[in-house]
């Protein structure tokens, strides 16, 4: 039975009892202590079971108020069943996008080059924080992100623009591991963002005669030995430029003829071993009167003397 202000201020305890239960209808109800406090309850199924809640205190929580309230909780389990009400009372706090980066960043930021830690620094500073830090992660949406990367766009810094959107994807990833959101709207991107990365076929030697020739090549440069030993070094090694200019004879086991590359030199920052042939061990022999008083195979020109 509906009741009226003046009927619940009315509402006594009654002595023989602990507490008196009144019904409202749809499930509200007015809770009477021995104390004379009032609170307003709601029943209400999950399955096969009744459950109850507390929605707040009479008068501080008006009847109307309470009804209000018992209505939106019921529209809400029955849009979202597996909505707990209790949340939707007190939803849970969600963390900013900026917190949670920060977090992602904090905790990878030591396995990094101090390069690329600088350049995420960088991209989040720059482009991400100014945008999307203080909005509670749950509430980015594609829109938020397109928003955020369009300044890029029309300055053409499509790179820039390539690196912000991994980091973005990753601070997600790094959200739905801590349970924190259920998708990664980073992904929901692609197709919607130009992209820096135009397919190339950059030319390569396939042909046999062809990789003879370009060794002969090599061979009878008449530069300084150096380049040429770096030449011949990295056609017989097959390793990447960076780690060939960084190599220094300390990395070298003669015995065992192995080029031990450590961790943070390599891009997969794992440590590589690389089998030194008969060719190499002669290639370095010649090289060692030029270079072998100091750090690297191959330094750069002002570090020679």
């Amino acid at each position: 039975m509906k009741m009226n202000d003046r009927q619940v201020t009315a509402l006594k305890p009654e002595e023989k009892r602990r507490m008196v239960c009144v019904d409202d209808g749809l499930g509200l109800y007015v809770e009477i202590m021995t104390s004379g406090a009032k609170y307003w309850r709601m029943r209400y199924r999950k399955g096969k079971k009744e459950e109850k809640l507390t929605l707040g205190e009479y008068p501080i929580l008006s009847l109307a108020d309470a009804r209000e309230m018992c209505t939106d909780v019921r529209r809400k389990l029955t849009l979202n069943s597996g909505t707990q009400a209790r949340d939707i009372l007190n939803p849970p706090v969600t963390a900013a996008f900026g917190e949670l980066a920060e977090q992602w960043y904090t905790q990878n930021a030591a396995k990094w080059s101090k390069t690329h830690a600088t350049d995420v620094r960088h991209k989040l500073d720059a482009y991400l924080m100014p945008q999307l830090g203080d909005m509670p992660i749950t509430s980015v949406t594609v829109q938020d992100l397109i928003r955020t990367f369009k300044p890029m766009i029309l300055a053409d810094k499509l790179p820039s623009m390539d690196k912000a959107r991994i980091i973005a994807g990753q601070v997600f990833r790094f959200a739905l591991a801590l349970g924190e959101v259920t998708h990664n709207v980073a992904l929901d991107l692609q197709g919607l963002l130009p992209s820096s990365r135009t397919k190339r076929h950059f030319p390569s030697l396939t042909a046999p005669s062809d990789v003879a020739r370009l060794m002969r090549a090599i061979k009878a440069y008449q530069g300084t030995i150096v380049v040429r030993v770096a030449l011949l070094f990295s056609a017989y090694t097959f390793q990447r430029p960076g780690e060939i200019r960084r190599a220094e004879w300390l990395e070298f086991d003669f015995i065992e003829k192995l080029w031990r590359i450590p961790e943070e030199k390599m891009k997969a920052r794992r440590k590589h071993l690389v089998p030194l042939s008969r060719q190499v061990l002669e290639l370095l022999d010649n090289l060692k009167p030029h270079t072998g008083h100091g750090k690297y195979l191959f330094p750069a020109m002002r570090e020679r003397t």
